[in-house]
């Protein structure tokens, strides 16, 4: 089994760029097939874990604010904590860590229920919200769409599958505007 520890921390938007070459089948296999764009301005410290910046686009995606500037965070483990779900959290043992004062030590869960993604708030005090309607810490979790807007805290991000990650990174490249 790999070690996703030893995995750099965050990518430059030109390593992306680079694997629009990829088959999308390759691309999922290499970066995985969900992404958390993180919106800019809110952090109170910087953000670790795998993300990255990208720069240089103010173009909507189907009329939300695309990820410009923004930070990417991949959705999958990175083997730090030990649940079996993707981790969200103000510190290091999470696999996306969030380095601000409304985010808890261990704030929220993303998982997989099938071919969909839910997340489920991990108790935290200031809560998780989808689209600002409030995770449970318990119970059913609140399934993800695409373009949904996801908080931990005060922390705004925008949830994306595959398809709508690519195209972005595929029209950055090409230096174009996102198709609407």
């Amino acid at each position: 089994m790999k070690d996703q520890t030893s995995e750099p921390e965050s990518y430059d938007v030109s390593f992306f760029a680079a694997d629009c070459a990829l088959n999308p089948v390759a691309r999922v296999q290499r970066h995985g097939d969900a992404f958390l764009v993180l919106m800019p301005g809110v952090l109170s410290r910087p953000i670790r874990a795998q993300s990255t910046d990208l720069v240089g686009s103010n173009e909507t995606l189907e009329g939300k604010l695309a990820p410009a500037g923004y930070r990417v965070c991949p959705l999958r483990k990175r083997g730090l904590s030990l649940s079996p779900h993707v981790t969200v959290g103000r510190t290091a043992n999470n696999d996306i860590v969030l380095s601000d004062v409304s985010v808890s030590k261990v704030h929220a869960y993303l998982r997989r229920e099938g071919a969909d993604y839910a997340v489920l708030d991990a108790g935290s005090r200031n809560g998780t919200f989808v689209d600002e309607k409030p995770a449970p810490a318990k119970g059913r979790p609140l399934r993800l769409e695409t373009g949904a807007r996801v908080r931990f805290g005060t922390v705004e991000a925008m949830f994306l599958r595959a398809v709508e990650f690519w195209r972005f990174v595929e029209g950055l490249a090409a230096g174009r505007a996102l198709p609407r």
